[in-house]
């Protein structure tokens, strides 16, 4: 590893593609800017071994716990690609260290439990979504909770907007709903979700 000391304002040169500048230094924190083409994914260290390790932990529930346990959501129409799987169990992981957590959690088929999806919190990552077009879609009623399917990729690991969970605390059902929009897509960036909100 390459180790250089530098002052706020000086740059590093990483090709000709990406630019690291120190913003500001203080007293237990550095702030850096990034520039690099879109194409480049940037991605903060510890958003990656948080997901590395949700796919760790999502290993974890024995398939005998999952298949005893009785808090399942009914998914009446199951998920896209998981269609005869109606019975779902969602298992909390923990948050991020620092509480800035994108609340992850585990949703595990019932009948299989090694069927498993690795989900946001939706209202966490993007709160500015269209929930009450998503709530429409659903024709669930109640308390309702929104989650999105991530996919994690060497590359970044992405979240579907186009398709998000809507679950009714009450009645402990679930759909997953296709919203139908065009600036909703399938594959968005959960590194940019989360940098917009940071911004």
């Amino acid at each position: 590893m390459l180790t250089l000391t530098r002052r706020a304002g000086e740059r590093i040169y990483i090709g000709n593609d990406v630019v690291i500048e120190v913003v500001s230094v203080g007293p237990n924190r550095v702030q850096i800017g990034v520039r690099a083409l879109r194409t480049i994914p940037v991605v903060r260290g510890e958003l990656i071994e948080q997901v590395q390790e949700a796919n760790r932990s999502a290993q974890s529930p024995s398939a005998a716990a999952v298949q005893r346990r009785n808090d399942a959501l009914f998914f009446p129409r199951g998920l896209l690609g998981f269609e005869s799987f109606q019975r779902w169990v969602l298992c909390d992981l923990a948050e991020a260290p620092d509480g800035d957590g994108i609340g992850l959690r585990v949703l595990v088929a019932q009948d299989d439990p090694n069927i498993r999806l690795l989900v946001a919190d939706l209202e966490a990552i993007a709160p500015e979504y269209p929930f009450d077009h998503a709530a429409e879609k659903s024709g669930l009623e109640g308390t309702l909770v929104y989650a999105a399917v991530i996919t994690a990729r060497p590359e970044g690991a992405t979240v579907n907007l186009a398709a998000p969970l809507v679950l009714s605390v009450e009645a402990r059902e679930g759909a997953q709903v296709v919203v139908g929009r065009r600036d909703l897509a399938v594959q968005t960036s959960l590194q940019s979700l989360i940098l917009r909100e940071a911004s």
